[in-house]
């Protein structure tokens, strides 16, 4: 999920700045949990407003070195990121630390993680941060971290773009084909994308017609592949957004943030939407694709004990779900900054890889 900061400074704001300082002082007198050398007093570095999904202010707590935030989350999912992360084990050290939450004033005090992004959605492959194989060894260490924590049970929630997330639901226990037959219903909204594209973006329409053609064969792939697919052997927990921007090169190592749509899945769709992020901001290609994929397999089994057998299989169905759904979405202005555009630089460089990875997987 892509933020934009930006301070106000206008009367108004000054006065909610002063409303939100004597919160903090309340929350940090009261039951903020304080680590060793930390002090009560709270010394507000600056405020930040993150429209619309919260307020966020930054403090240190008296002398301490770490900062933290004060959010107060307007959306039920926004709060319902930080229930969930408070409830979870943070034993791995993947997760920003809960420190306060309150269900009735949905105010909520968390580590803030400082660090380098991964990528940036707004900037050219050749713009984009260096990633060196000793940094995607950490990251995939980062990922084999949460991904090893495993349950029978899984939340059927897409790990696709923003745009078409589907609604988080109860854990439940479904069988194969329910589960798969979601995965061909989800795809077949991005039809609404091409149709925005051939209606309001201008696009070309004879290119527009071979988009067209290879969303429908991606679609018929994975309804003639899905039935010989076997299901993983357990669900992993998974981050539900991992592009550049939320992962993090900190002093203490690589760290993910933004875990509003944390739950148990398939790893095979997280990796799947992993190497289509990487791909679109340079850092993985033909060249290291296998290697990464290969160290992310043993790491899993590694680190994780986790074997599964069908991962490779579901990884191609995924991958063709997620790169061919990337190009729909691309036609219907997804990532555009601009009304009626498209990002014709990154629609072109998907259209180029969905034709190699169609070649590759006969789609």
């Amino acid at each position: 999920m892509k933020m934009s900061y930006n301070i106000h400074k206008d009367e108004s704001d000054n006065k909610k700045h002063v409303e939100i300082t004597e919160r903090i002082k309340i929350i940090s007198s009261g039951p903020m949990i304080l680590k060793r050398g930390e002090k009560a007093s709270p010394k507000i570095v600056k405020q930040l407003f993150c429209k619309p999904k919260a307020d966020t202010t930054i403090f240190y707590l008296g002398d301490s070195s770490s900062k933290l935030a004060y959010i107060h989350a307007k959306t039920d999912s926004k709060f319902l990121e930080f229930e969930r992360v408070k409830a979870l084990k943070n034993d791995i050290g993947l997760f920003p630390e809960v420190r306060y939450i309150n269900s009735n004033t949905r105010e909520v005090v968390v580590e803030w993680i400082e660090g380098k992004q991964l990528g940036y959605f707004d900037k050219p492959k050749e713009k984009q941060p260096v990633v060196t194989d000793s940094l995607m060894n950490d990251i995939l260490k980062a990922i084999v971290g949460l991904h090893k924590t495993t349950s029978q049970k899984f939340n059927p929630l897409e790990v696709a773009p923003r745009a078409l997330k589907n609604a988080v639901v109860d854990d439940m226990l479904l069988h194969k084909d329910s589960y798969f037959n979601l995965l061909v219903e989800w795809y077949r909204r991005v039809y609404d994308s091409l149709n925005i594209g051939r209606n309001m973006n201008n696009l070309d329409i004879l290119f527009l017609d071979k988009v067209s053609k290879l969303v429908r064969s991606g679609e018929e792939y994975l309804s003639a592949h899905i039935k010989n697919i076997a299901m993983p052997p357990s669900f992993s927990l998974l981050h539900g957004d991992l592009h550049p921007e939320n992962i993090l090169k900190t002093r203490n190592g690589v760290r993910l943030i933004d875990f509003e749509y944390i739950h148990f899945g398939d790893r095979a769709a997280e990796m799947a939407y992993f190497f289509e992020q990487g791909s679109q901001s340079g850092y993985i290609d033909d060249s290291n694709r296998e290697q990464i994929l290969m160290k992310y397999l043993h790491l899993l089994e590694k680190n994780a004990g986790v074997l599964d057998p069908s991962f490779s299989d579901r990884f191609n169905l995924m991958e063709v779900y997620t790169t061919y759904k990337f190009l729909g979405l691309l036609c219907g202005g997804y990532t555009s900054s601009e009304k009626n555009k498209v990002n014709e630089v990154l629609l072109e460089d998907v259209y180029q890889r969905a034709i190699k990875l169609g070649n590759r997987l006969r789609v």
